[in-house]
């Protein structure tokens, strides 16, 4: 096997050379906790498209600022993704996380309110935002 890197220092670099999966297991697993990823969080991803990214960008930030109010550091972005035009599209994303030990039907719930007021009363209508629940 060969393994092309820029950082060979990298820890799971070095589990792989060792070939340590256990360890690298357990690594991964405490900063998935650490750092609230899954599989101690359920992810909802809300993309957000629009063919003016300056429209765009003031929508994103204001579902960002409203969301923030009602769920706190749950709320991660907005950010363009890796792609962030598609068919003259251009897309902005916003991450909500939701602990397990917190009910994900009542978030989700609060979460579509949260989005249909601001379809409704923010004046953004025309921003298409669509969301993914456990995306990959």
């Amino acid at each position: 096997m060969i393994i092309q890197t820029y950082n060979p220092m990298h820890p799971v670099i070095g589990y792989v050379v060792k070939n340590d999966y256990v360890a690298m297991f357990r690594q991964q697993l405490a900063e998935r906790y650490k750092y609230h990823y899954p599989p101690y969080v359920r992810l909802v991803l809300l993309r957000l498209k629009h063919k003016d990214p300056e429209l765009l960008n003031k929508a994103a930030a204001e579902l960002a600022k409203s969301l923030r109010l009602v769920f706190g550091k749950r709320i991660l972005g907005p950010e363009f993704p890796m792609v962030a035009r598609i068919m003259n599209y251009y897309i902005k994303h916003i991450m909500f996380k939701i602990e397990r030990n917190v009910s994900a039907a009542a978030m989700k719930e609060k979460l579509a309110e949260e989005l249909e007021k601001f379809q409704k009363e923010s004046g953004f209508s025309q921003v298409k935002v669509l969301m993914d629940v456990d995306p990959q």
